[in-house]
């Protein structure tokens, strides 16, 4: 499942052609459940079509709250499939409504009385639709982001409110960010790798990851011009460099598109270097 606006719909067009590029054409035929907004152009859902005529794929255009599945992948416009995500939609629960990466930067819910570390980013999730629809927490998601509408990465803190403590980490290989080395993630989580992460898993993850979500690279991982996100520390601050590696992994899914001529022409890519 992906959301869509007409801000994202090229990226989206390249996240979902990394998963169908990757996805294991024998076995895996994948159905993308796309929420869009009411006021989306036609020329742009055309533009997702595209995707029927080279890929062994479904896309269902939806707007109803309520998807007729037990369980669901999500994932956001920045992030590239590398792998099947079979072995993802697999993954236990273990009685949690909702799997995604730890997100130990954000103190985001911590006024509302939650810990940090149960606190997990929502640009990957594996989400327990059964669970939630049986408990009733699909109308109380509902009910917060109607009603609270400055909180801090809204939709993001709506999921960790709402949906804990029932809140679980998928395997890190799941939605690791584009972090530049293991020696950074090591600095910046301190002693809280030692109690959440396991490093063997976290290097593995980064070398070879199944997805990668691209939420350190600012502006987005598709502008040419796109740094590390500054992260502060009491010893100065990290991701002063640039994504330009992880920009060109985009770009290599960029052209395997139909778009690519707009996509270059859009995002300026012939400014590289």
């Amino acid at each position: 499942m992906v959301n869509l606006n007409d801000k994202y719909i090229y990226p989206l067009l390249i996240s979902i052609t990394s998963a169908l590029q990757n996805s294991n054409k024998n076995s895996t035929t994948l159905v993308y459940h796309i929420l869009y907004t009411k006021d989306l152009r036609k020329k742009y859902i055309n533009k997702l079509k595209s995707l029927l005529y080279v890929y062994p794929t479904n896309l269902v255009l939806i707007s109803p709250i309520f998807i007729p599945l037990e369980r669901i992948i999500y994932h956001d416009c920045d992030v590239l499939v590398f792998k099947d995500l079979y072995e993802l939609y697999q993954t236990p629960f273990e009685n949690n409504y909702v799997l995604g990466f730890f997100d130990l930067f954000s103190d985001a819910v911590d006024y509302l009385g939650l810990i940090s570390e149960k606190y997990i980013n929502d640009g990957v999730l594996l989400m327990n639709l059964k669970q939630i629809r049986e408990d009733n927490k699909h109308y109380e998601l509902l009910y917060m982001a109607a009603n609270h509408k400055k909180l801090k990465h809204q939709d993001q803190t709506v999921v960790n409110y709402v949906l804990y403590p029932k809140i679980g980490s998928l395997p890190l290989k799941f939605g690791i960010f584009n972090f530049p080395s293991i020696f950074d993630i090591k600095y910046l989580y301190l002693k809280k790798i030692r109690q959440i992460l396991n490093i063997t898993e976290l290097i593995q993850a980064i070398e070879d990851p199944s997805l990668m979500h691209f939420v350190l690279c600012y502006p987005k991982v598709w502008s040419p011009n796109s740094k590390y996100v500054p992260i502060s520390t009491r010893n100065g601050t990290l991701y002063r460099s640039s994504c330009e590696k992880f920009h060109k992994i985009w770009i290599k899914y960029a052209k395997l598109t139909l778009f690519y001529n707009e996509i270059e022409k859009k995002y300026k890519i012939k400014m590289i270097n």
